[in-house]
């Protein structure tokens, strides 16, 4: 397995090639611009796109998208594709399929976006913006906040710590550096949420 890395500029985005060792069959993962560079890597080793995985249908993840069809004939996959039903396929909370020689498992987390998914591939996991190097997706403090890193926390302690992360913003990290680094993975979920304090009306005497 080889897997390439290719910055778009559209929203400064990861989009990763994920491709066997040589010629043949590969996935695309959120092709936020589809650009010469992006086309010189699939078409300089020769591969021909099985599907494309988006972990949000937004712009900065899904932006290539119809220039990619295009150019390739392959389906969409992700929680709310943005092609036509014939071109795309809405995958479930939890659900495992193959494309191409991978073995792909989405996982969809309570607390993240509506259309957000991450992937768990060859043994490596792709989050898109729900987490990165060092910091958590930009939702703010609360409920949904404190829901998606409890089950963050949840999905990190089954992967063995030595799995790599590939997300859709900054470098790639390690679940173990995570949970070394990553401050707001290691406070718990409760943290999060803010207290409200009760405020009463002064009594009154009729």
């Amino acid at each position: 397995m080889r897997l390439f890395h290719h910055l778009s500029l559209e929203g400064f985005s990861n989009t990763y090639v994920l491709a066997p060792d040589g010629p043949g069959a590969a996935i695309v993962i959120d092709p936020g611009s589809m650009d010469a560079e992006l086309l010189a890597i699939i078409e300089d080793h020769r591969f021909e796109p099985a599907a494309i995985l988006l972990t949000r249908n937004e712009r900065h993840h899904a932006g290539g998208v119809r220039t990619f069809q295009r150019i390739y004939d392959c389906p969409v996959f992700g929680r709310q594709p943005p092609t036509d039903r014939q071109r795309s396929r809405e995958i479930t909370d939890t659900e495992e399929f193959r494309v191409a020689s991978f073995d792909v498992r989405a996982i969809q987390l309570p607390g993240s976006w509506i259309d957000g998914v991450m992937y768990l591939i060859a043994g490596a996991l792709f989050p898109g913006p729900m987490f990165s190097a060092g910091l958590i997706s930009e939702l703010p403090q609360g409920y949904a906040k404190a829901l998606l890193i409890e089950g963050l926390q949840s999905v990190l302690d089954d992967l063995p710590p030595e799995t790599f992360v590939f997300p859709a913003y900054g470098p790639p990290t390690t679940i173990r550096a995570e949970r070394r680094t990553n401050v707001e993975l290691r406070t718990p979920p409760e943290k999060h949420i803010p207290k409200v304090q009760h405020e009463f009306a002064p009594e009154v005497e009729l």
